[in-house]
């Protein structure tokens, strides 16, 4: 009878020590997600200028770093602005920090550095070297890995001749101006 007191008594204790351990959650399967990029570019001399508005969701709770552009390009502004506090279906800490993020340059482009889970809008101006060999001008500029992407470039001018563009893309051309 003492035997069965004292194995009753030990799966009390191993009972109660799961109980206090607080339940991991799982962890999202992805540390962000892009998920639009607009920008709106326009050709001024040999630099394109452009608009860019994204919006970023951080899954990961701490923090994360990840690559935006992959070329280097000359900020001109910058404004990133939590949207939410968390996201939904991330996993949230009992005291969840304040939402933050940053750019930095890196050596291959410009990263962002944000602390989730959180929601971010990010809207910024760039300019983006065009390069001139003779008579062809060529821009090279990988936009962000979003989920959903558009990329508008207005050109002044007629006669604008796309030598790349992806299957996707669409040219208008008025008496001076290309988009």
């Amino acid at each position: 009878e003492l035997k069965t007191l004292l194995d009753e008594l030990d799966s009390l204790k191993r009972a109660a020590a799961q109980r206090r351990q607080p339940k991991k959650e799982d962890a999202p399967p992805i540390d962000y997600n892009l998920l639009d990029a607009q920008l709106r570019g326009a050709a001024e001399g040999e630099l394109m200028r452009f608009d860019a508005e994204m919006t970023v969701h951080v899954l990961k709770s701490g923090w994360t770093t990840f690559r935006l552009f992959n070329e280097q390009i000359g900020i001109e502004t910058v404004t990133i602005t939590p949207k939410t506090a968390a996201i939904p279906n991330a996993p949230t800490p009992d005291a969840a920090p304040q939402p933050v993020a940053q750019l930095a340059r890196g050596e291959k482009g410009v990263d962002m550095i944000a602390r989730g889970p959180a929601e971010f809008a990010v809207k910024m101006t760039f300019y983006a070297p065009i390069k001139v060999d003779h008579l062809t001008y060529s821009l090279s500029l990988t936009p962000p890995a979003s989920l959903m992407s558009r990329v508008t470039i207005e050109i002044q001018g007629k006669g604008v001749n796309l030598l790349t563009m992806s299957p996707a893309g669409k040219v208008t051309q008025t008496d001076a101006l290309t988009t």
